[in-house]
């Protein structure tokens, strides 16, 4: 991975208990970047009970219907009218058909319920033996639905032959287990965007990128990139200011999404591998922590989407992270991201939760990676005490690379502003309540950026950070808004949000607090 990435590594060596280790979008769902989808699409559907099923300790609810089981377990509740077992802490039951499900499908859903967090090892046939794929499944004490697309799903893989379903009971105590039903079914392929959009934005999550936001663009005015001032520019009204031969482009994505450690994205960081059996990777040259990213690795490989759903309202993806400082290699996690649009914010809701074993530590977490395009270069934010007064405002103009200088910068009011040199400079602002200091700064500042400055190296970045540790099994969520517009139409909407109290991020605090019992 080339030194423009560094952003990732460095934040592990702001841990308080780390230390270091020596394309044209349109309306039109087949004219997107990577032929993504715009509007509605269906739901990821789910299974439902079957009516007056019982399973007599040798049947399974399955595509509504009642289908012959072997089931391996510790005890077994066959009075009871759904699959029910227990499984002693650290042990295995296993669920197997009698017979191999024949037709194909790429999704699968199981509605259970579960005293412990489980990992569950789901069985179909693949060139002629038993291909099981890992996922997790949360404590829950009524019934829940678990859904996933098969690995593989993006590259337009599909399975065939439902076989088996390996429960490996991760909690502290043995777990009570009831399996409602199971459901197999063959989805449409997607390539690559899901795009939503109102009167003031339009943005787009990557799918193969395991749903981080990678596209937002400013619909409400025109707004064009330009070749003004010996550089490129970027503005609204810009394509009335140069000749037509200096307009570089029309269509304008804001965000950077040069590769997978780029995007606006959850990223964390947890273990070095000190006190746990995790095996540290290595990121230009450095040890490198646990670091789940959306996004994806240092040597290119996607994370996978575990589901996504897209309305009239919103986009909700499900990912299971790639480990940044590795290649190839899955993390033992899930990361949940909803994006809704209300006027010109984007609302983004996330949730995280890490089902590995490992011993983590305190690190300054990104609350999130937040990458845009390097024509937003100058930095705007409120440091002062009279917060919502409309007080004057700090500018920072020619930030350096970031790395090995780590600026703090802090405001009171929770936002930061990427804009462009215009006295109420456009671009967008990132607000995220009950945070107050950002680390940021410009890769290759003036650097060229062709005609996409999304898909190019120079890029502005910021990251709120929290120190945070990461607990095993715990959801870790937390809220953020993006604003586009002039500077003075982000402060004041962002304003209207802080006196809504629209995002609470209160629960950020105790995160990492041990329960009380």
């Amino acid at each position: 991975m080339k030194k423009l990435l560094v952003v990732l590594m460095a934040l592990c060596l702001l841990c308080a208990a780390c230390t270091p280790q020596g394309a044209d979008p349109t309306d039109n769902p087949t004219q997107n970047p990577t032929q993504g989808t715009t509007g509605s699409t269906e739901a990821g559907g789910t299974a439902t009970p079957t009516p007056g099923f019982i399973w007599e300790g040798k049947y399974a609810s399955v595509n509504g219907e009642k289908v012959g089981i072997t089931l391996n377990s510790d005890t077994k509740d066959e009075a009871a009218s759904n699959v029910s077992f227990t499984i002693s802490k650290d042990t295995e039951a296993t669920l197997t058909l009698n017979d191999a499900l024949s037709g194909q499908f790429n999704y699968y859903s199981l509605l259970y319920k579960s005293t412990q967090p489980l990992w569950i090892y789901v069985g179909y046939e693949k060139d002629g033996a038993l291909y099981e794929e890992l996922c997790f499944l949360d404590a829950a004490s009524e019934p829940k639905n678990f859904n996933s697309y098969i690995d593989g799903f993006m590259d337009g893989a599909v399975a065939a032959g439902f076989k088996s379903i390996r429960f490996d009971n991760r909690g502290d105590d043995t777990a009570t287990i009831e399996l409602v039903s199971l459901a197999v079914t063959k989805k449409d392929s997607i390539d690559g965007y899901v795009y939503l959009a109102n009167d003031y934005i339009k943005i787009g999550a990557d799918l193969v990128y395991g749903g981080a936001l990678a596209y937002l663009s400013y619909v409400k005015e025109p707004v064009a990139l330009v070749e003004m001032n010996g550089r490129a520019e970027v503005g609204i009204g810009y394509a009335d200011l140069v000749n037509a031969d200096k307009i570089m482009s029309t269509d304008v994505n804001l965000l950077n999404n040069y590769d997978p450690g780029r995007l606006v994205q959850q990223s964390y960081y947890g273990t070095n591998g000190a006190n746990d059996d995790y095996e540290p990777g290595n990121f230009m040259g450095r040890e490198w922590n646990y670091n789940p990213v959306m996004g994806g690795d240092r040597g290119l490989y996607h994370s996978k989407i575990v589901d996504f759903e897209l309305t009239d309202t919103h986009i909700y993806v499900k990912c299971r992270p790639m480990d940044w400082g590795k290649e190839n290699s899955p993390t033992l996690s899930y990361m949940e991201s909803t994006y809704s649009l209300d006027g010109r914010n984007l609302i983004v809701d996330n949730r995280f939760v890490d089902y590995s074993p490992y011993k983590h530590m305190t690190c300054n977490q990104e609350l999130p990676a937040f990458y845009v395009i390097e024509p937003l270069y100058r930095l705007a934010y409120y440091e002062g005490s009279k917060t919502w007064t409309n007080d004057t405002l700090t500018f920072k103009d020619d930030l350096p690379f970031w790395d090995g200088i780590w600026p703090n910068f802090r405001s009171k009011e929770n936002w930061w502003a990427w804009v462009n040199g215009d006295d109420d400079g456009f671009g967008l602002g990132l607000y995220v309540p009950n945070v107050t200091s950002v680390t940021g700064g410009i890769f290759q500042h003036d650097g060229k950026i062709k005609n996409d400055p999304a898909k190019s190296s120079p890029t502005s970045y910021i990251a709120p950070l929290t120190q945070l540790k990461l607990v095993n099994f715990k959801p870790l969520e937390y809220s953020y808004a993006i604003t586009c517009g002039r500077l003075s139409e982000i402060r004041a909407s962002i304003g209207v949000l802080a006196e809504n109290k629209v995002i609470d991020n209160s629960a950020l605090r105790s995160y990492s607090r041990p329960s009380r019992g």
